[in-house]
């Protein structure tokens, strides 16, 4: 039902009429928390989820049954128009959790929009069995802002069978204290088969070389300012098997391998295919 914006919540609820779905996706369509939750409670069998949340969004509406069947929930597709950690405290089982952040730095009348979580949604995110961590973001420092409190939580405990780390940002994205603890982290105890990171992440960095890979599938390398023979020496000559690789994206570097890509967009966003296969 993804994009169906014109139907009214009361008639995306009678999806919980299908009890045995397993995949729902609700990306577009206009439901209040308490719909949300209704809908959810009899659909014990979800374990695949995308929504969006909204202004007015409350999680301290979802009712017991709802967080029950969350709690299954192991690949959630979250796309905040506004600062939440939306249903993602609920899904204690998640394994990919994708996130869109679309939040606008200004309300409808103008009024400057704090990154800060609103009332309610301060609960803390489950992220031990995750495998798969992708976060879009729109331009605007809000979004920024928004996701680093995602990724704090990721820097106290990362999670021990991540093998996916994407984050898509347009513009710079500043390194912090909290970042740098979680990269240092991955970089100690995980294995990772798909990595992007903003470019200023990377740019003087030697984290690469530190960087353990298990089954490499998909690299970018985006407006990173680091030469493409650089990237080569630290990921190939750094005696990583690079064989299983499907996809490296070095759109956009400097010095890139190909002189000619300069003169061409460069492309941050993951192929769509190659996000369905990550697991």
């Amino acid at each position: 039902m993804a994009g169906c914006y014109w139907l009214p919540g009361s008639t995306v609820e009678h999806v919980a009429r299908c009890r045995s779905l397993v995949k729902v996706n609700l990306s577009g369509c206009h439901l209040t928390s308490l719909r949300l939750s209704k809908m959810l409670s009899a659909l014990q069998h979800l374990r695949s989820l995308a929504i969006d949340v909204s202004p007015g969004f409350d999680a301290s509406q979802l009712s017991s049954e709802c967080k029950a069947t969350l709690s299954r929930v192991r690949e959630l597709k979250q796309t905040l128009f506004t600062p939440s950690y939306g249903v993602v405290p609920c899904c204690t089982s998640l394994e990919k959790l994708l996130l869109y952040f679309e939040i606008l730095d200004r309300t409808r009348e103008g009024a400057i929009l704090s990154g800060q979580l609103m009332v309610g949604q301060s609960n803390v995110p489950h992220y031990q069995n995750l495998r798969v961590f992708y976060a879009r973001l729109a331009p605007g420092y809000i979004n920024q802002e928004v996701v680093r409190l995602y990724l704090a939580v990721l820097s106290d405990r990362t999670p021990q069978n991540l093998h996916a780390f994407l984050i898509s940002v347009p513009g710079s994205f500043a390194e912090s204290g909290a970042t740098k603890n979680l990269l240092d982290s991955m970089a100690r105890n995980v294995a990772l088969d798909a990595l992007q990171l903003p470019k200023s992440w990377l740019n003087g960095s030697s984290l690469l070389q530190h960087m353990k890979f298990n089954n490499p599938f998909y690299f970018s390398f985006s407006r990173c300012t680091l030469s493409g023979g650089h990237l080569i020496q630290q990921v190939i000559n750094g005696g990583k098997d690079l064989r299983s690789l499907a996809s490296l994206n070095l759109s956009g570097c400097v010095h890139c391998l190909s002189p000619d890509s300069l003169l061409r967009k460069a492309e941050d966003d993951i192929d769509s295919s190659i996000l369905e296969t990550l697991l």
